[in-house]
């Protein structure tokens, strides 16, 4: 079966042999002899057109006669009276049993597939990583920053408040000590109202001295926030009084930075600003509101002072109050405040009051930013998928000769379809998996960007890797569900008449070229 003369081999005697076990009918048998000896040609012709030499070009061909081709012919071809019986099927696994078997066929040509084109695996492999990576880590920012709830009790409703005068060119007016204590004692819309202003401290002692990041607060603070001490206790109504104030409460870090993690240090003197102060209790890891605070030291309030218009104010709602409502009680308890102090201002500007949840306080600067971002990683994502569906409708067409091979040997467009969407699932778990090594090394680049700007963060984690993978899954199925259908209505007749491999039909060009014009189009989403 060498060349003869420049002449191709013959390929009939060899197909006859390896359907001989078959047992088929002569007409049956004609039909197959004929199509698959057109198909080993067109490979020969290949492979000697490749520069291989005419016997290596010949086993090659018939290689692929005894692999795909084979394994086609014994599942299809097999006689329906070699099968065993039902009650012998049920026996060995039944219909689950069956099912399982060919999902491992699949799952094994899948892989021999993406080998055979090791260019377009990389290629998608890229792809998806890149988008899933991207939008892993996006989301994880916008998980952490605005749908993870706050890490205080009842965070919704938590609000902070301030006065306003449009008139006179002030949006934010801060509130004094007076009109704290005025606010606290009649304000019936918030369950608890506390001052705090940050601060610094020099913290003495030692071997050397440090400045410390610390807040003054008034009112039941770490009451409000639900938050508890993990040793000792929190301030004291009558610790709120100057003169009486110098107690402290430290921050998890300071405590273990500083002091070595020592509960002994509950109740000693500590030189703060030069005043000799109590530590009194140690908060637990995670809490440092406002702003990475280390140290918590009471404000000396005094009742009668408007000289600092300078504390920002957090309230607690009561039960069944709203934000709006809060706002109109503020400007009211604010106007009556003015009238007591300034009679003659009883006919001025109304006072108005602007309540926000903390929440969005927190997250005001970065919530649109965040947001943005998350929907341009999505139209990137759905670039991807436009780009592997491109990608995977190209090999699809190179594959036509195949699959028509196929479907002339009985295999049905289920079958050809369901193989062509095994790879594409392949090829989504692995670009998962690769996105999120991507995910976890781009969490930490990004991570410490956010929390300077949101410093009442925890931290951002990835923990969202079942969503990535869902994402992973649907993106190969989107991507590869046009390949699947386009490979199940393969025209047999005339891809096999026609004898070339990978050409193209009007449609799959037509489809081609809505991929580009998809990508196209989203690319200027965000242009």
């Amino acid at each position: 079966m060498f060349e003869v003369s420049g002449r191709a081999p013959e390929w009939a005697a060899e197909i006859r042999a390896r359907l001989g076990r078959l047992r088929l009918p002569p007409v049956r048998e004609a039909e197959i002899v004929e199509e698959l000896a057109q198909h080993l040609g067109d490979r020969y012709a290949e492979l000697r057109a490749a520069g291989e030499p005419p016997e290596a070009a010949r086993r090659a061909a018939l290689a692929e006669l005894d692999g795909d081709l084979a394994e086609g012919l014994d599942r299809v071809e097999r006689p329906a009276r070699l099968d065993p019986p039902a009650p012998e099927r049920a026996a060995g696994g039944g219909i689950l049993g069956g099912i399982l078997g060919d999902l491992g066929a699949d799952l094994r040509h899948a892989l021999r597939a993406l080998r055979r084109s090791p260019g377009t695996t990389a290629v998608a492999l890229l792809t998806l990583a890149l988008g899933i990576g991207a939008g892993a880590v996006v989301f994880s920012a916008v998980h952490a920053v605005l749908l993870r709830p706050l890490p205080y009790a009842e965070p919704e409703r938590l609000v902070e408040f301030w006065l306003t005068a449009p008139a006179k060119g002030l949006p934010v007016v801060d509130l004094p000590e007076a009109l704290y204590v005025h606010l606290r004692d009649r304000s019936r819309a918030f369950e608890t109202i506390a001052l705090y202003i940050g601060t610094g401290f020099n913290l003495a002692g030692g071997d050397d001295a440090e400045r410390l990041l610390g807040t003054n607060v008034a009112g039941e603070f770490f009451d409000l926030l639900g938050a508890r001490p993990l040793h000792g206790r929190t301030f004291r109504p009558e610790e709120e009084t100057p003169g009486n104030n110098l107690v402290a409460i430290l921050g998890h870090g300071l405590w273990q930075r500083r002091f070595g993690g020592d509960p002994a240090i509950l109740g000693r003197e500590i030189d703060l600003d030069g005043l000799p102060t109590v530590v009194v209790g140690i908060m637990p890891p995670g809490f440092d509101f406002p702003n990475r605070t280390e140290l918590w030291v009471p404000i000396g309030v005094d009742p009668d002072s408007v000289d600092c218009w300078c504390y920002s104010a957090l309230g607690r709602l009561a039960p069944g109050a709203t934000a709006a409502d809060a706002a109109r009680e503020i400007g009211r308890l604010a106007g009556d405040f003015r009238k007591l102090r300034e009679p003659a201002a009883a006919a001025g500007e109304p006072s108005l009051a602007v309540t926000v949840p903390l929440a969005s306080r927190l997250t005001g600067e970065v919530r649109a930013p965040l947001l943005v971002l998350l929907g341009a990683v999505g139209t990137v994502l759905l670039i991807a998928c436009a780009n592997l569906g491109n990608l995977l409708l190209a090999r699809s067409a190179a594959r036509s000769r195949e699959f028509a091979v196929r479907c002339s040997l009985g295999a049905g467009p289920w079958r050809i379809a369901r193989r062509l969407l095994v790879e594409s699932m392949l090829l989504g778990f692995a670009g998962a998996a690769a996105g999120l090594l991507l995910a976890a090394w781009g969490v930490r680049a990004v991570e410490p960007v956010v929390l300077e700007r949101l410093p009442h963060l925890e931290g951002i984690a990835l923990d969202r890797a079942v969503l990535a993978f869902a994402i992973a899954v649907a993106t190969a199925l989107g991507s590869g569900l046009a390949p699947a259908l386009r490979a199940a209505r393969v025209p047999v007749g005339s891809v096999l008449k026609a004898g070339a491999r990978g050409t193209a039909s009007r449609g799959d060009r037509r489809l081609a070229h809505a991929f580009v014009v998809a990508q196209f189009a989203l690319s200027l989403v965000y242009a």
